[in-house]
């Protein structure tokens, strides 16, 4: 029997093979928390161009490849920073001007729909998630002319589905939200039914707000009667999930905020799986209850310490608050053409020639001036390189580092 190959690979290696322009690549991890990072840094260093980027909300790589100046195409739910930087400046400056072709905007749980499709092989998903909202007048990906057929009956883009959603009338009448179940009067009913709750006070309240929607005229369909939206499946052409610890043949342990980075892997093409640290896959499988993505999918491995930083890796390390603090004066640059080009050299110099290279010698030495904006990264100790990364380390009792020096502002 041929022995089986290995699936570990270096991050070199992993970019050239996975990461090409203008096909999906879906990034995991969600805002502060276990993002890969390490492969972003090494797209930059590759200069791989005309990126398509889509992600939950894990938004570090996106403001990566929007000021390096690699982005063409991004999917996303939130890209931004919280209390410090509420909108990513650099994708809206990139927008604005026309360097980023077109954003595509989900609410979370509507990604999370398209993932959970992708991951069961569905050919749809319904919800009611984005009713009330704008999100369903705008289709960014089909003004680009991305969607449906070419002449040749061929999808114009092999990722991108034909629609960005469907509305129909609810083939059930709304009998899933099932307000009926508390309903003293059915003739099914045991008789015996317990004084209503608040629950079921609020279930019947649901009741009478269904029985109006299947009265009213609805503006999609035009019909009485209440409706679901149908979103398409995602099917990343890649994913890259970092996880805390991958067996040497793939499979992975995701410890803490799993979002829908299990489902976003397994509906990938291919999926690449960094990992903290690679151990035997004897080691995983004694509690393989723990285990969230099998073997089977996983096309390449990649050792990655440390492979999140600036975010954080639960029960590993924290996310390194005061780059953020520099980071957010130093992408006010992203304002001007020559600002923006003086952005893209910031990051083409600080993820170093390699990942030792940048986790060595680039971590806490953050410096940038472009005209009257200046930005420099000052940790609360001085310390930099491996020394900075240390001081990061998460409490096991918490997962993070509580006592971790996070000021709003100076």
């Amino acid at each position: 029997m041929a022995e089986e190959k290995s699936k570990i690979m270096s991050v070199q290696e992993i970019v050239k093979r996975f990461i090409k322009p203008k096909r999906a690549w879906c990034v995991g991890g969600f805002g502060y928390t276990r993002t890969n990072v390490s492969i972003p840094r090494e797209v930059i260093r590759q200069n791989i161009p005309d990126l398509y980027v889509q992600t939950n909300a894990g938004a570090t790589p996106i403001m990566m490849m929007g000021g390096a100046g690699q982005l063409a195409w991004v999917e996303m739910t939130y890209l931004g920073l919280e209390t410090i930087q509420p909108v990513s400046y650099e994708v809206r400056k990139g927008l604005e001007d026309g360097q980023i072709e077109a954003v595509m905007d989900h609410t979370n749980y509507s990604w999370a729909l398209r993932t959970i499709a992708g991951k069961y092989g569905m050919q749809f998903v319904s919800g009611m998630t984005e009713l009330g909202s704008d999100l369903l007048e705008y289709d960014t990906f089909g003004e680009a002319g991305l969607r449906g057929k070419d002449d040749n009956g061929l999808w114009i883009h092999p990722d991108i589905p034909p629609k960005r959603h469907a509305i129909i009338k609810d083939p059930f009448d709304a009998w899933g939200l099932r307000p009926h179940q508390y309903d003293p009067n059915n003739k099914y009913s045991l008789g015996d039914e317990p004084e209503p709750t608040m629950n079921q006070t609020a279930a019947e309240e649901d009741g009478i707000y269904y029985e109006a929607l299947r009265k009213r005229v609805n503006k999609y369909t035009q019909e009485k009667g209440p409706i679901a939206i149908l979103y398409p499946p995602a099917i990343p052409y890649v994913t890259t999930t970092h996880v805390q610890r991958v067996g040497d043949k793939g499979t992975a342990r995701i410890e803490g905020l799993l979002v829908p980075d299990v489902e976003q892997s397994i509906s990938a093409k291919y999926l690449v799986i960094s990992a903290e640290k690679i151990v035997p896959e004897e080691e995983l499988r004694l509690r393989p209850s723990e285990n969230q993505i099998p073997f089977t999918h996983v096309d390449a491995i990649l050792e990655a310490p440390f492979g999140c930083y600036p975010t954080g890796s639960t029960y590993y390390y924290d996310y390194d608050w005061m780059w953020w603090m520099f980071y957010i004066k130093a992408n006010r640059a992203a304002g001007t053409n020559d600002g923006k080009k003086a952005l893209a050299e910031y990051w083409h110099n600080i993820v170093g020639k390699d990942e030792w290279d940048f986790l060595e010698n680039k971590v806490g030495t953050d410096y940038f001036k472009f005209g009257k904006i200046e930005a420099k990264y000052e940790s609360p100790n001085g310390t930099k390189g491996f020394a900075r990364l240390y001081e990061l380390r998460a409490d096991a009792k918490y997962g993070y580092k509580p006592d971790l020096y996070r000021p709003i502002g100076k």
